[in-house]
């Protein structure tokens, strides 16, 4: 691998002529990272849980974002802006405004006092339902379609179901109690994010470290610039620049026209979460390495 970078150094000394435009390579790197977002939303009804069903439930929503993997690739650009490529991933719509169907309201008798007749009065009269009433309410259709579908695999109910329709009524059971069930113990959304980021190193970098991106626990991915997240480093560490054949500084001195190679530097890199390496490769970084001036004629 390293070889071929000093023949394509060597091929472009021959290739340029005298006179020519002289652009230096430069190495991109490229980082294609996938992560898994995990955002739990605690149902309305969850402080009940315990009371009407018997379970415990998680009252708070939360959110988990988790790293699974990152692929590195590099190749030269001599117009690399060092700037990450990033797109915001976009968010499921969260709620539980269609998970139960029980009515908001409810009637209540209440007694009045009629001044003119000196009797009492009874009226009845709508008010809005407690959490604790829509609670109970959805516990009771929780253990009703339950009850509803044990009746249909024993054949205890007045239809008769088989095959097909058998498994169609039992499923539809089965997606009802999930969504009254996910009033007290919540629901999960998760989603898979892929994000590419580059970065050009800097031969100006007092210190060869960089932040490639942040991973935050409510968002996912985030770049670098973002403030949220932890981040993620890249430490680059050049070796010991490789031998290769120097001009003759009287030659070049006396030559026409001279052209100048970058021999690049061959440097460890490591990917890291700043503790915890868990990528690492070794490859040529033109910017850190060397510019030769060599005569042309």
């Amino acid at each position: 691998m390293i070889k071929r970078f000093f023949i394509a150094a060597a091929a472009l000394l021959c290739c340029i002529g005298a006179g020519a435009q002289q652009v230096q390579p430069k190495t991109k790197l490229t980082f294609d990272v996938s992560a898994v977002l995990e955002q739990f939303y605690a149902g309305p009804y969850a402080r009940y849980a315990q009371k009407y069903l018997g379970v415990e439930a998680k009252e708070e929503d939360s959110s988990k974002a988790t790293l699974t993997s990152v692929v590195m690739k590099y190749g030269s650009d001599t117009e690399a802006s060092g700037t990450s490529v990033w797109s915001k991933p976009g968010f499921a719509e969260a709620g539980f405004e269609s998970r139960g169907v029980s009515a908001n309201y409810t009637s209540e008798a209440a007694t009045l006092f009629s001044a003119g007749a000196g009797r009492l009065v009874s009226q009845s009269v709508t008010v809005e339902k407690t959490p604790e009433q829509k609670a109970r309410e959805a516990a009771d259709m929780v253990f009703l379609l339950r009850r509803n579908r044990i009746q249909i695999i024993t054949g205890d109910t007045d239809a008769t179901y088989s095959g097909e329709a058998m498994k169609a009524a039992i499923d539809e059971l089965a997606s009802l109690e999930q969504e009254y069930l996910s009033l007290f113990l919540g629901y999960t959304i998760t989603q898979e994010q892929k994000v590419t980021f580059e970065l050009s190193p800097s031969s100006d970098a007092k210190d060869q470290i960089y932040v490639i991106f942040r991973l935050s626990d409510q968002e996912g991915l985030l770049p670098a610039e973002e403030i949220g997240g932890k981040p993620y480093y890249l430490d680059i560490v050049p070796q010991e620049l490789a031998s290769a054949p120097f001009a003759d500084p009287k030659a070049a001195s006396k030559a026409k026209a001279v052209q100048t190679v970058r021999i690049p530097a061959i440097c460890d890199l490591k990917v890291s979460d700043g503790v915890k390496p868990f990528l690492q490769s070794r490859i040529p970084v033109y910017q850190l390495g060397e510019d030769r001036v060599y005569p042309v004629q």
